[in-house]
């Protein structure tokens, strides 16, 4: 579905929006309301390419207001929105709208129980709630918002107002300037870096006598995408039980918590070697990357120059990090017997 206008970018307070992107036919038409409001809003549509997904995720929250946070059983399975909304919910104002009548996880509940919900469909004067919920300094405080089940009218009126206007300007001063620098390293990491598992790549030449070189190759690339800066990788012990596993990626990464897997074949004949890799989105399951390798290996050089290149393609297209193509892998010898002996030993 086509972004109905461009993410905000200016000095003006904006809302930082959080959704899944199944739900835009949804999302979408709600922030056009919003916007043509008045409200500034910024959602990740805006990021332009060529530029780093999740730096750009930070430097948004970071310059928020406050952040719209639409849930439904898609979001809530989104690992995208699960970490915005840690984030968020140490740092800003969340104010949550139910789009379905899915569950929040015990984690969230806790983390939002005292934050007003509003619910797309049930409440009669949703856009208006909304509105009004965006424009004050903060969302109004009161049922919890994992009570999605019980309606929200009636809770702008009265007593409510009253108090949004006296701790309407005590959340103000504790939200203000001063604070908005309360960014723990831990909270940056959780935003920036992007977490990938290597999986074993699968042995296909039909000789089980290869399988420790498909397994030494899984090593060697997991030490190379390890040292790519601003990249988290998880360990090889928590990943090698996915060993030509029939489940999907999805599955794998929600078990791994991992945003991407890396995973491939091996096929070895001699000294030809076929590789063939492929980097997915654990979220979506959609390939962003695939490289295949065609070539004779008589040397230690040019098996590692494999390596060096799939982890630069990789830091390329998770980090915007770029290596030293002139400074290639130390190689632990020159002899491509020594080097396989030291494989089949490990193996």
């Amino acid at each position: 579905m086509d972004k109905p206008f461009p993410a905000y970018e200016g000095d003006e307070p904006y809302v930082f929006v959080c959704y899944a992107h199944e739900d835009e036919a949804i999302v979408f038409p709600d922030i056009q309301w919003l916007r043509e409001q008045g409200i500034n809003l910024w959602y990740d549509e805006g990021i332009s390419a060529g530029k780093v997904w999740r730096a750009e995720i930070l430097k948004a929250l970071q310059g928020a207001s406050k952040v719209l946070y639409y849930i439904s059983a898609a979001s809530l399975q989104s690992i995208h929105c699960n970490r915005e909304i840690d984030y968020s919910v140490d740092n800003l104002a969340v104010i949550p709208v139910y789009l379905d009548e899915s569950e929040l996880t015990p984690e969230l509940d806790l983390a939002l129980h005292r934050v007003q919900a509003l619910h797309y469909s049930a409440d009669t004067r949703y856009q208006q709630l909304l509105l009004d919920a965006l424009r004050q300094s903060t969302a109004v405080r009161g049922e919890s918002a994992s009570n999605h089940k019980k309606s929200s009218r009636g809770l702008y009126a009265g007593l409510g107002l009253v108090l949004v206007a006296l701790l309407g300007g005590a959340w103000w001063y504790a939200q203000g300037p001063a604070n908005t620098d309360r960014i723990t390293p831990a909270a940056v990491d959780e935003i920036r870096a992007p977490t990938i598992a290597v999986l074993p790549l699968s042995n296909i030449s039909g000789d089980e006598n290869q399988n420790y070189f498909s397994l030494g190759f899984t090593q060697e690339i997991w030490n190379k995408v390890r040292e790519i800066p601003g990249l988290q990788v998880i360990a090889t012990t928590s990943s090698s039980r996915f060993l030509d596993s029939t489940l999907g990626a999805i599955e794998i990464g929600q078990q791994l918590n991992a945003n991407y897997l890396l995973e491939g074949t091996v096929n070895r004949s001699g000294n030809l070697l076929r590789v063939s890799v492929n980097l997915i989105d654990a979220e979506t399951g959609i390939h962003i990357l695939g490289r295949d390798y065609n070539q004779a290996i008589n040397d230690v050089e040019s098996l590692f120059a494999i390596y060096d290149d799939l982890a630069n393609e990789i830091a390329s297209t998770l980090t915007g990090f770029i290596g030293d193509k002139d400074q290639p892998s130390k190689l632990p010898t020159e002899s491509l017997a020594a080097y396989e002996l030291l494989q089949q030993g490990r193996w």
